[in-house]
């Protein structure tokens, strides 16, 4: 502490700048002065023993400034840092997504690809791109349960980004009392649709608990203050109509997070209207639902890639070739009962759903299609639904009639709408009698021997496997129900298989344990629609549908589970019916029929025609008509072959709105990163960079670049520096400048090299050689002398000159920008404080509402100073450069 006098001009390693004493005092034992930065009239507190009065040149240290400079300029023009330091290879469509969403602020858009092209990382680059730029904090993802932990674990393994699992039904029963948001608690969420989307009612709940339910997982998520929120699967927010619960969720969070992407691989599914209330969750001014869809309006939210047009960064086709069979199982001699099982089914269901037509019972009629459809599973399947039936039936039991359709929901879980359909009220008061008749005949077939299909199964998996030469070959295999799922894996392990299974009643974890296990030594996998949802299965490529639903889409979606980015060999699909069944008819004339409308359509499969959820509807129809009428299938056919044309040409259309080529500046730009950040770190911290982990390099990135101060300042000494290896000759004077606006906000500057020769004439494109030489550290630096002396005035009004271009950029984007941020705040507001308006707890809503605005007004006033902030022009570096 002796030794120093107010006033006294000390150079501070810490603040990397000049500083004048203003007062040196002892606290808690440790010597302190508070000093004032030169230059910016900031009053700063540092170490006394850290401030010298000469400070000797630090080549590392000098180097390490050039570094962080060059990154800061990356971010600050079309390079993107993202793909760079992340564990994610960005393919070339990736990339596009990340270059297109960049481009504006703020970032809402919806990412369209088709299945299996990496949604997930594409939202990964673009949230690790607005991290790094310093934009966003506060992030959510609202996901199907089904992908929770994938969502969870690929941000970390591959961005280092670390999401915690927030499910509010966990909380405990007093978090609505105590007037915190418990959101709040965590900065980057994962959670699920279901779980938080609102309630009008619930049977046996009174108002004050549909008040509390709907606080704690809707009005509270919707004020949390998220920067950034990212919807996977987002068709199914679109709702049917806008009061639908999904919908309202997506509806007021949209409105509340300034950035916005939605994921989906089916963003039009046949409805226009739909389609155009997803699109304007992204812009409810320019996209209200009932604009109509043109290219200039819909292309600026919307991207797509399709698997045909996908390429690797060398230009070659991105998914291997593909097949799809469909294979008829006969009834041999050996089968007869079963053959005989499934034909007194059908008559059982056919004069049954014929009543129920004529009495309008729409829960028989649902309930006989299921019957159907289980019977055409498996005997297992409709034995295990035959015994709870009769259960029910003899319990007195069946007391609840259905209102719903006899359609199912495009996404229904089968095992759940079956549970579901056991308490049906029959029509008829001889259904129990019908009932035991058949289960009788089940059980007599189970004690027979295995079903026909299971031994075509088993068959088919060993010819694979022999003519693959692969004894350990991998089968993924589909079925709609679970009894259908347990008996095959008994039957698989019986003969040597190692089995797993997934189904939609396993949790997180379970689910997550068992793609492990398929991964690693066990050989088969057996799904359920249900538990097979968003999985990614590239290292296996033969799948097997075991039943087959009666919507050709849905299969089409199972292929897609290993039809993805990485795999290496070809997909084999197999559909396995049986002989002269529903599904056999159904499937054996769309075959036909769909030959002709993908040639007509220039396209390759099934999902290319039928991304459609009116065409799920369709097929139920047909399925019906072939049980019911199957002398009017062809006829009905040609309606619904139509019909699939109409949409087909309409989804074609509107995706004609969006899908775009991928262009020259789609490839990911070569950029040095890891030996500019090898520079940064400097020598005393330099490790072996590939160890070093994306999230590391993040905050190393951000830590580094946000405290970025001047190397320079006028009245210091200036290194004189030989570049031995630099390639060219060159004498003269670099320096590296920051011009912007003195906000604090650094993503309103730019950064820029200058290069002049004594004689004060500039070249340009020697400074940027000059400047990637010294951030890598490739030109042999050496210093030769410090100078006290030289002409900075010069350096400066040349700089000067260079930059006024860039600072009327920087001010025309910033005010801009301000503009926007403003309408994307006021949009916020209104949205979080109409949520607070729902809450029906006085002194919580109150609470809230205060915290709401004073948030308000703290970043209004912050964006609103940012537009009008001084000009602002700093010498982060100068050195007398020569080279030979």
């Amino acid at each position: 502490m002796e030794g120093l006098v107010v006033g006294q001009r000390l150079w501070s390693p810490t603040l990397r700048a000049w500083v004048q004493v203003l007062e040196a005092k002892k606290l808690f034992g440790r010597d302190v002065v508070k000093v004032l930065v030169e230059g910016s009239n900031q009053i700063q507190s540092v170490a006394a023993n850290s401030l010298e009065e000469a400070r000797a040149f630090d080549l590392d240290d000098a180097l390490s400034v050039t570094a962080g400079a060059r990154i800061w300029s990356a971010l600050g023009s079309d390079l993107f840092l993202a793909p760079l330091v992340s564990k994610a290879i960005a393919l070339p469509h990736q990339f596009r997504v990340l270059r297109k969403a960049m481009g504006g602020f703020p970032v809402r858009m919806m990412l369209a690809d088709e299945v299996g092209m990496g949604k997930t990382i594409e939202a990964g680059l673009v949230l690790k791109e607005l991290k790094l730029r310093g934009m966003v904090e506060r992030v959510l993802v609202l996901a199907p349960k089904s992908l929770l932990l994938q969502w969870i674990a690929e941000m970390d393994t591959l961005f280092g980004e670390r999401f915690d699992l927030v499910l509010p039904g966990n909380w405990g029963a007093d978090v609505a009392t105590r007037g915190d948001n418990e959101w709040k608690r965590y900065k980057q969420v994962v959670s699920s649709v279901d779980s938080v989307k609102p309630k009008d009612s619930q049977r046996g709940w009174t108002q004050e608990r549909i008040d509390r339910f709907n606080l704690e997982r809707f009005h509270d998520l919707v004020g949390a203050g998220w920067d950034l929120v990212i919807i996977d699967e987002s068709h199914k927010i679109a709702g049917a109509s806008d009061e639908v619960a999904r919908h309202e969720l997506a509806k007021e969070i949209s409105k509340a997070s300034p950035h916005l992407l939605l994921l989906t691989a089916t963003p039009h599914s046949g409805k226009s209207d739909a389609f155009g209330r997803l699109l304007s969750l992204l812009d409810p001014v320019a996209l209200q639902p009932g604009t109509p869809l043109k290219r200039e309006i819909v292309e600026p939210y919307v991207i797509r890639t399709e698997k045909r047009t996908a390429t690797d960064a060398d230009g070659k086709p991105l998914f291997a070739a593909r097949s799809t069979k469909l294979v008829s199982v006969p009834f041999e001699a050996r089968h007869a009962l079963q053959q005989q099982l499934y034909e007194e089914v059908s008559t059982y269901v056919i004069e049954g759903y014929n009543k129920a037509i004529r009495s309008g019972d729409k829960g028989s009629r649902l309930l006989l299609i299921l019957i159907q459809r289980l019977v055409s599973s498996s005997t297992r399947a409709i034995r295990r639904f035959l015994e709870r039936r009769l259960d029910v039936l003899r319990n007195d039991e069946a007391t609840e009639r259905t209102t719903a359709g006899e359609n199912l929901p495009d996404d229904a879980d089968l095992d759940e709408v079956t549970q579901a359909a056991l308490f049906f009220v029959e029509s008829t008061s001889a259904e129990e009698k019908d009932v035991q008749r058949l289960l009788d005949m089940a059980i007599q077939v189970e004690n027979a021997g295995s079903d026909a299909r299971t031994e075509a199964l088993y068959e088919h998996m060993l010819r694979i496997a022999q003519e693959d030469s692969e004894p350990s070959k991998k089968f993924l295999v589909f079925t709609e129900f679970t009894a259908t799922q347990e008996m095959l894996r008994e039957f698989l392990e019986l003969r040597g298989y190692s089995v797993v299974t997934l189904n939609g009643s396993m949790d997180l974890t379970e689910r997550r344990e068992a793609v492990e296990h398929f991964r690693g030594e066990t050989q088969v996998l057996i799904c359920t629609d249900a538990g097979g949802e968003g999985l990614n299965m590239q290292f296996a490529n033969v799948i097997f549908n075991y039943d087959l639903p009666w919507n050709p889409m849905r299969v089409e979606q199972r292929i897609g589970r290993v039809d993805r980015i990485g795999q290496t060999k070809e997909v084999r699909a197999l559909n396995l019916v049986l002989e002269n069944s529903v599904e056999a008819r159904v499937y054996e004339v769309w075959q036909q029929k769909l030959a002709t409308i993908l040639a007509e359509f220039g396209v390759d499969k099934t999902g290319d025609v039928l991304d459609s959820g009116e065409a799920s509807a369709e097929f139920e129809r047909l399925a019906r008509t072939a049980l019911l009428n199957p002398k009017a299938l062809d006829t009905e056919f040609d309606q619904v072959v139509t019909d699939i044309r109409r949409i087909a040409k309409e989804g074609q259309e509107t995706r004609s709105l969006y899908s775009g080529q991928l262009a020259d500046g789609d490839k990911i730009p070569t950029v040095p990163l890891r030996a500019w950040l090898d520079t940064l770190r400097g020598a005393h911290q330099r490790t072996l960079m590939d160890e070093v982990s994306a999230q590391e390099l993040s905050e190393l990135v951000v830590e580094r670049i946000n405290s970025l101060r001047p190397y320079f300042c006028d009245g210091k000494s200036v290194p004189s520096l030989r570049l031995a290896d630099l390639g060219f000759e060159v004498q003269g004077w670099f320096s590296i400048w920051r011009v912007g606006i003195a906000d604090g906000a650094w993503r309103q500057q730019h950064v820029f090299a200058s290069f002049c020769t004594p004689d004060g004439k500039s070249f340009a494109k020697s400074a940027q050689r000059i400047w990637d030489a010294l951030a890598t550290r490739q030109a042999g630096v050496s210093l030769v002398e410090e100078l006290e002396t030289y002409d900075f005035t010069l350096v400066e009004s040349l700089a000067e000159g260079e930059a006024n271009e860039l600072y009327e950029s920087v001010v025309s984007k910033s005010r801009e920008r301000a503009k926007r941020r403003l309408n994307v705040l006021e949009m916020s507001y209104l949205a979080r404080r109409t949520a607070l308006g729902n809450i029906g707890l006085d002194n919580v809503r109150e609470s809230r509402r205060r915290e709401l605005e004073k948030e308000y007004q703290d970043r209004r006033a912050e964006i609103s100073g940012a537009a009008e902030a001084l000009p602002e022009l700093d010498c982060l570096f100068l050195a007398r450069v020569e080279a030979s």
